[in-house]
């Protein structure tokens, strides 16, 4: 990561006294892996950084995340940047005004004020987004010219969120875009939101191991390379629950560009993307009205979610105060 001078020339010590370049960072903590990125107005990323955690609690989560932006910080102020806000996004439900989390299911916690703790932590303005929602809202901007963008992201759960005209679909309780929980099958065993049938239980990477009988979808994929045709056939098993759900939405927020994303979507592409679209082509609800989405991967890869987690905390007012370590919220 380089310094930023005042001049705009990268690292250049000049006499004067150096304006330090504003930042942020974005975080995206997921069932089992955190991914973080430092960025500045100009939008563009400067470092990132990745990681496997092992959080189960609540206590684990926060003392994480602050050691992760922390560090971040620290790579900031060696290179003449200062980081004035942090946005989070995290595998779970949230209250309707991004303060709690509700159930971080996958993270073991529940009902915590989430928000409050890292202002408190960090001293800086915190905003907390939901993981689907933040990399649909990273991926729908760098997809400019579609209207309706749907993203799916896949990982220990399926992700999802809806973007409409550049704003982020969030529903009267803040839980649009819970695309993992479509129902695309029946049967099977329950899912973590206490339904059956969820996309989640067969496009997830948990889900393809076990459908693969391996240890990881990292195993399944690799499989699949090697040419392995039951693994192939579980890895467009997926891309055909995925093809389902995509049946599901069209009728519902139209959308006209739908994007698959994350780590095991990269790897698994060429066999998820071709079984979504001839399921989608199959069904084509409103055939006579309308065409089908295109499908596609994301743009952006793995990092989507922590870089709409960024470009949430550049939306937070320069004016926002940065909150007092002296009086700590309660959970």
């Amino acid at each position: 990561m380089e310094a930023l001078a005042n001049d705009g020339h990268p690292g250049e010590r000049v006499g004067r006294a150096r304006m330090r370049a504003r930042m942020v960072v974005g975080a995206d903590i997921g069932g089992t892996k955190l991914c973080t990125v430092v960025a500045g107005e100009d939008h563009r990323v400067a470092y990132r950084t990745w990681s496997e955690h092992g959080v189960g609690a609540t206590a684990e989560l926060v003392d994480y995340l602050v050691t992760a932006v922390e560090g971040c910080r620290e790579v900031a102020r060696s290179s003449g940047g200062d980081v004035v806000a942090v946005g989070v996004a995290v595998a779970g439900w949230l209250s309707p005004d991004r303060e709690r989390l509700t159930l971080g299911a996958n993270l073991g916690t529940r009902d915590r004020d989430l928000g409050g703790e890292l202002r408190h932590r960090l001293g800086l303005p915190v905003v907390i987004e939901n993981d689907g929602n933040a990399s649909a809202l990273a991926e729908a901007r760098a997809a400019k010219e579609s209207r309706c963008v749907v993203v799916l992201t896949l990982g220990t759960g399926v992700g999802g969120g809806v973007v409409v005209d550049g704003q982020l679909l969030l529903g009267a309780s803040g839980l649009a875009g819970e695309l993992g929980h479509l129902c695309v099958g029946k049967g099977g065993p329950p899912c973590v939101c206490g339904g059956r049938g969820c996309l989640e239980l067969f496009a997830s990477g948990p889900a393809i191991a076990r459908a693969g009988h391996a240890a990881t979808s990292a195993e399944v994929v690799a499989a699949a390379e090697a040419g392995d045709a039951a693994a192939q056939r579980v890895l467009r098993a997926a891309g055909a629950a995925i093809g389902r759900a995509i049946v599901l939405l069209v009728p519902v927020v139209d959308p006209d560009l739908v994007l698959i994303s994350g780590r095991l979507a990269e790897a698994a592409a060429r066999w998820l993307l071709p079984a979504a679209r001839a399921t989608v082509n199959r069904s084509r609800p409103l055939r006579q009205v309308v065409a089908p989405p295109r499908i596609d991967l994301g743009r952006l890869g793995p990092e989507a979610t922590a870089i709409g987690a960024a470009e949430l905390a550049l939306l937070i007012p320069t004016g926002v105060a940065a909150p007092s370590a002296a009086s700590p919220r309660s959970a």
